[in-house]
């Protein structure tokens, strides 16, 4: 980049005006450069002051006393801040307000399927699995319900426990019988600090929260013609059509999400820097999509070993040990394993 910069603007300057480069436009020049230098940026960053200082003009209510609005202001502030320490935790306060993609958790002591964690978001459509899929064939009907292992999963249970099996529990027993017949669909939902967002939500909107990602082990064959499945892990990336909400008897419930997924074929490749593309329309429409991998907003890798072992090889340096002594217990003003330059007198100034 520092390399082309340079290229790229006298190529600029043969179509732009002379007015076009300002300061701005200059600064390109340098942004590889200061990179390397100074590091990731959002470590020196100025908008976090320029935030707070904000905030503290905000205060300002008296226009002509604004170091007393200011300092009236603040100290309001840290007061309600240390009262709202005391108040019991089901009050919400800053310090306990949860993050805007919490989701509820999940359940404990119960079925694992039914205990998921994760909220909706966006209103609620009821609609029946039997409609939507009326005008499927029967081998895609077969595929996405299964229709065969319900029966005999469900036989399978109650046999079990109509023998007293200790096994069998409730959970177990709202499972094997299905779900309703009636299921929600959402626009938005919310699991593991992440949002989704359906396709058609996000259409007319800059952000773009359709993108899933799973990393699975699943059986794939070499050709349509062989019988011997290979067994492996494939990665799997979709675009999110709708969010699906399964509910069973006692409030339990399982959330499916329906997408369009790529694992590999003529739709995946990579670029010349190594990231993965993905065309989810036509073919030979060249809409290729790049895969970013993400973190929640408030998830912070810090890499714990690796920290641990450079603060173990800093305490076992040289340098954490403060002033080297000689022997008589002095402290060394001088650099020592350094070889001197010896300028001549002239080259002196005082």
């Amino acid at each position: 980049m520092e390399n082309e910069i340079g290229k790229i603007l006298c190529d600029l300057e043969r179509i732009f005006p002379p007015s076009f480069f300002d300061v701005m436009v200059h600064l390109s020049v340098h942004l590889a450069s200061e990179a390397k230098l100074g590091g990731t940026v959002h470590y020196r960053w100025m908008y976090p002051v320029e935030r707070y200082l904000s905030t503290l003009k905000s205060y300002v209510k008296n226009r002509s006393k604004p170091e007393g609005s200011i300092a009236e202001g603040y100290l309001a502030e840290e007061c309600l801040s240390f009262c709202s320490l005391y108040l019991s935790s089901d009050v919400e306060t800053i310090h306990n307000k949860t993050s805007r993609n919490y989701d509820d958790g999940g359940f404990e002591d119960i079925l694992p399927i039914f205990s998921m964690s994760g909220r909706p978001i966006g209103a609620t459509v009821r609609t029946s699995v039997r409609h939507e899929n009326r005008k499927l064939r029967e081998r895609e009907i077969q595929r996405l319900h299964s229709e065969t292992f319900e029966s005999w999963f469900q036989d399978h249970v109650e046999e079990l426990h109509t023998r007293g099996d200790h096994r069998i529990t409730e959970d177990l027993r709202n499972l094997a019988s299905g779900p309703a017949e009636f299921v929600k669909k959402y626009k938005g939902f919310i699991i593991n600090g992440f949002r989704f967002h359906t396709k058609d939500l996000e259409q007319n909107r800059k952000t773009q929260n359709s993108g899933v990602m799973l990393e699975a082990m699943t059986n794939s064959f070499s050709s349509a013609k062989d019988n011997n499945p290979i067994v492996g892990d494939v990665t799997y990336y979709g675009v999110l059509n709708d969010i699906i909400e399964l509910e069973y008897a006692v409030y339990r419930k399982v959330v499916l999400f329906h997408c369009d997924w790529i694992s590999n074929g003529s739709r995946k490749k990579q670029d010349e820097n190594g990231f993965t593309l993905l065309n989810f329309e036509d073919r030979v429409d060249k809409g290729w999509k790049v895969v970013i991998k993400t973190t929640p907003r408030d998830s912070y890798d810090m890499n714990e070993q690796t920290c641990l072992e450079n603060v173990e090889t800093h305490l076992q340096s040289d340098t954490s040990t403060g002033p080297q002594l000689d022997e008589n217990m002095n402290i060394e003003l001088v650099r020592k394993g350094l070889n001197g330059t010896v300028v001549e007198k002239k080259y002196l100034s005082f």
